[in-house]
């Protein structure tokens, strides 16, 4: 339900596991074993780890005002992309700077791209490659308007 929003997390920085089609019992075991907070949009689902003292948060969606719902419960104030500090989207591991260009020439990046950019990071999990293309925009547009809902006064 929320895999856009785990995605946003992770490019925060945030630790964020995504499970998609785990039953209830599972995934709540999970968050209790290692303390992790639930975040849903299943209204039963959050009535039911609430009944069992597993900290959840409810969530109509994946947008700005549900990211800064989520962030402001957490206690926070605002957020900043850093391409350093940032999670892979898809796996959750963390992301490094790589040195040398020349070993990403197996990893079937267009040429072009590795023509046209200095900068690339690798997943240490599953490998995907990054780079600091157009897509920043609209990571720092979404940043802008998490942070102007979160400076509101609720």
């Amino acid at each position: 339900m929320l895999g856009s929003m785990a995605r946003k997390l992770r490019m925060f920085g945030f630790d964020t596991l995504y499970y998609n089609g785990l039953d209830d019992s599972t995934l709540l075991d999970k968050c209790v074993r290692d303390c992790r907070i639930l975040i849903t949009s299943d209204e039963e689902l959050f009535q039911h780890a609430s009944r069992l003292g597993v900290r959840s948060i409810l969530v109509k969606g994946n947008g700005v005002d549900d990211m800064a719902h989520v962030l402001r419960l957490l206690g926070i104030r605002s957020i900043a992309f850093d391409i350093s500090n940032a999670r892979c989207s898809l796996c959750n591991s963390m992301i490094r700077h790589v040195i040398s260009k020349d070993s990403l020439t197996l990893t079937g990046l267009p040429d072009e791209v590795l023509e046209r950019y200095e900068n690339f990071y690798r997943c240490d999990g599953c490998g995907k490659v990054y780079w600091e293309g157009s897509h920043i925009k609209r990571i720092l547009e979404f940043e802008k308007g998490v942070n102007n809902r979160l400076a509101e006064v609720e």
